[in-house]
């Protein structure tokens, strides 16, 4: 019996706002391309194929859905062009991000 690995879509966003910059792990600044690709070796240690990334630019952090209404569409596309069954966000979610994302 063979197992099925995870399909994922890892999501990031990028604070285009003065003092918005992200540190990594080490305290320095981050750029959301390194923080993905970071991301991606965590998922892929997990035992997750990543198919696609996406990166949301934005002055501020939607607060129902993190990533805005048309970037939500495109991910719904996207979910079902890969066949994705996780979508991994970079930045942690708030409760109703999450059932607002659930629900889309």
């Amino acid at each position: 019996m063979s197992v099925s690995q995870e399909v994922a879509i890892l999501v990031g966003l990028n604070l285009t706002s003065r003092g918005a910059q992200r540190k990594s792990a080490g305290g320095e600044e981050a750029s959301a391309d390194d923080s993905l690709a970071e991301l991606a070796s965590l998922a892929s240690t997990a035992g997750a194929r990543v198919a696609e990334s996406q990166i949301q630019s934005r002055a501020r952090v939607d607060s129902a859905t993190q990533i805005g209404c048309g970037k939500v569409e495109e991910l719904q596309a996207l979910i079902h062009l890969t066949e994705a069954s996780a979508v991994i966000f970079e930045r942690e979610l708030t409760p109703p991000q999450q059932r607002n994302l659930n629900g889309a």
